[in-house]
């Protein structure tokens, strides 16, 4: 714990340092985000523009490669991280959706879950080896006799509703035995039994429609790999349905892969906590992704890219993930990638609720901002622009400020901020202590959250 609190502490410095700045020629140093920590759980794809993380506390983070991680809602007790599913350790599921506005929503039908996946559609596996599946099946039907109890498909527009708003109602099962785990991929579903037998229902995406399933591997298999029907068994890393070798495991001191789409990019994570890498774009040997150590989970997205998440919480990122050479050479050959600490957003909290912001609150030159728009709305108050002028009317207040400007002008009185209002990526920020003060709020800085925390009065707060 002591070793992490001092990288924390490290990185912290870094980034507070080394970010410079110019704002109408004055030099500032802002700090932004601060390293993704305390997490429990990562799930990441290679056919996704995003990955997931769950902390300690049931938050969970939407990050990208070239931007801060996003906050998203908090599902107490969470343990597992599949997509926008989350697993409790009571067993329950829960879904969400990528709405700020959304909350999210417990699947009523599913209880005693020990397991989840998400895809274009979603499984669950109970603790009596029942395999459930629902969603947005607009890539796949599930009108299948062998999945019990289905009335009919719940196909749902995404350009109409979220994979969270589909009607859960008679969520069809598979009644399997000794289900070790299950996978829901882009084309198809897969469960793998303990005998090491790999069981599949395989879509045709283009006629929505999938047959039977059937029993696509008869050669002992340990696990699944890091995207859609790659299994690996025996050292062998094989696509599903039964397709050409892909790679191999180079020795027994690698016990667990992770592979990128149609191989581009193959991860191996060794059993000392480092993690290599392999890659025929570039020239087939294995090759350390620096700095890597204690590593519990790793994941291939594309060439040279790739999430870490290691045994102190830390999530690592690096390369670019819309690096895939689909057809011909990719764009990025790189021989060499280290790996970086994954970084989130600053957070805003008015009245006990975070307050969804991208982007989010800064420090600059140790003054914590926040876009006036997100402070003063969340509170009811209304915002006129006049130009470069800006008046806020509170209830019965009335605050008068300026762009790039000290001075403001409170209930007709004449004040000084202690920093200028400013523009940040297109965005009107203020100070928000000095702001939230002068309308009766109470501001504080939570360190360890990253957190800006404002609080109104009772009889003030909307």
């Amino acid at each position: 714990m002591k070793r992490s609190i001092a990288l924390l502490l490290v990185l912290l410095s870094m980034l507070s340092l080394g970010n410079n700045n110019f704002v109408y020629g004055a030099k500032v140093q802002i700090l932004q985000a601060i390293p993704l920590t305390q997490v429990i759980d990562i799930d990441d794809r290679s056919y996704s523009e995003y990955f997931y993380a769950l902390q300690e506390d049931g938050t969970i983070w939407i990050g990208s490669d070239h931007a801060p991680a996003i906050r998203g809602p908090q599902i107490k007790g969470a343990v597992k991280i599949s997509g926008n599913l989350v697993l409790t350790a009571k067993g329950d599921v829960w879904t969400w959706s990528t709405n700020p506005a959304d909350h999210p929503k417990r699947v009523p039908e599913l209880s005693g879950i020990q397991d989840i996946s998400a895809g274009p559609a979603f499984m669950a596996l109970d603790n009596k080896d029942r395999v459930y599946v629902w969603g947005n099946v607009c890539y796949v039907s599930l009108m299948r006799p062998d999945l019990q109890d289905r009335q009919g498909p719940s196909c749902v527009n995404p350009s109409q509703a979220s994979q969270a708003d589909v009607d859960l109602a008679n969520i069809p099962k598979v009644a399997l035995e000794k289900v070790k785990a299950i996978r829901s991929s882009l084309q198809s579903l897969m469960v793998l039994m303990s005998d090491g037998k790999t069981v599949q229902w395989y879509g045709n995406t283009y006629i929505m429609d999938m047959g039977m399933h059937k029993v696509v591997s008869q050669a002992p298999v340990t696990d699944f790999t890091g995207f859609d029907t790659d299994v690996v068994g025996g050292g062998e890393v094989k696509m599903l349905p039964d397709k050409e070798l892909v790679s191999a495991l180079p020795n027994a001191q690698f016990n667990k892969l992770s592979v990128s789409y149609e191989s581009f990019y193959s991860l191996y994570l060794k059993q000392d906590g480092t993690v290599w890498s392999k890659s025929d774009w570039v020239d087939g040997s294995l090759q350390q992704i620096q700095p890597l150590k204690n590593i519990a989970q790793a994941h291939a997205i594309a060439l040279n890219s790739g999430t870490a998440l290691d045994n102190n919480g830390i999530v690592w990122t690096w390369g670019n993930r819309s690096n895939m050479p689909y057809a011909g050479i990719p764009d990025k050959i790189l021989s060499k990638v280290d790996a970086k600490p994954a970084l989130r957003q600053l957070s805003l909290k008015i009245n006990g609720k975070y307050i969804p912001s991208d982007p989010g609150p800064i420090q600059m030159n140790g003054v914590t901002f926040v876009p006036l728009r997100v402070l003063f709305e969340s509170i009811g108050a209304k915002v006129n622009y006049v130009n470069d002028k800006i008046a806020v009317t509170y209830i019965n207040q009335v605050l008068q400020i300026k762009v790039y400007d000290t001075n403001a002008v409170w209930n007709g009185e004449n004040i000084k901020m202690n920093a200028a209002v400013t523009s940040y990526q297109g965005k009107t920020y203020v100070p928000v202590r000095f702001i939230s003060e002068a309308l009766g709020a109470n501001v504080q800085w939570d360190a360890k959250d990253g957190c800006v925390v404002v609080q109104f009065a009772a009889s003030n707060a909307h």
